[in-house]
């Protein structure tokens, strides 16, 4: 019997490459009877049987069947009654109107006040021409420049219409090269510059650091009234038991 060893040691069957599957095999002599005899198992002979109709299954009802006596002799009630009407056009229902408006005979016998024709005049311009009309529009603009020539403005406008100043204290961007001073080429550092451009030095796992060791100054911290006023939770949250 192979051990647990072995039995893990095998490699996995592929099922990807193609089996050899041959379609005729030789034999030295022929078998004298085959065994190879098709036999239904009873639930194949079960899955067969062709599926019989619902024992309480009722066929379609004939267009024309006949009608019982106590369905021609009823009484219907009135909420059978209510439901039988047919529902009815809202009150305020309009048809469409047509296409061709009618117009009414007050209009067609009506009467243009003075004021009404007077607006129904088209605009015109005296002394001014069709040919005109353009050498008119141009005169028009050259006069409204000339007339803006002559105007000054407010001290309100000429306070908006000044630039606004580059404050003080703006610096200009510093170019890609520029040039290093003296000073800061013999700068020396201090000892404090130099401890704290040290990296952080920590002791490795192996070396017996651990990092969740609480430090005894953490232990006997006190938090002050502002901590323990963001610790709690707002009142809109917490559920009150009843």
């Amino acid at each position: 019997m192979e051990s647990r060893l072995e039995y893990l040691a095998t490699p996995k069957k592929d099922y990807q490459r193609l089996q050899d599957k041959r379609s005729v095999y030789w034999l030295d002599k022929i078998p004298q009877q085959w065994p190879t005899v098709c036999v239904l198992t009873p639930r194949q002979m079960e899955l067969s049987q062709p599926k019989t109709i619902y024992e309480n299954y009722k066929s379609d009802r004939p267009p024309i069947w006949p009608v019982t006596s106590s369905a021609m002799n009823c009484n219907p009630t009135p909420r059978v009654m209510l439901l039988a009407q047919a529902k009815q056009v809202n009150q305020n229902w309009q048809p469409d109107r047509s296409v061709y408006s009618e117009v009414s005979e007050r209009a067609r016998t009506a009467i243009a006040s003075p004021r009404i024709i007077q607006l129904s005049q088209p605009k015109s311009y005296d002394s001014v021409d069709d040919q005109e009309s353009d050498y008119w529009i141009q005169s028009a603009r050259a006069l409204a420049f000339k007339r803006s020539l002559n105007t000054e403005a407010s001290p309100r406008l000429l306070a908006l219409a000044t630039p606004k100043d580059v404050p003080k204290e703006y610096l200009c961007e510093r170019p890609v090269q520029w040039l290093v001073s003296e000073a800061v080429k013999n700068a020396a550092a201090t000892e404090r510059v130099i401890r704290l451009a040290k990296p952080k030095t920590r002791r490795e796992l192996y070396e017996g650091f651990d990092p969740y060791k609480i430090s005894s100054a953490a232990k006997h911290t006190t938090a002050t009234p502002r901590l323990k006023e963001l610790c709690m939770p707002l009142p809109r949250k917490m559920k009150h038991k009843v």
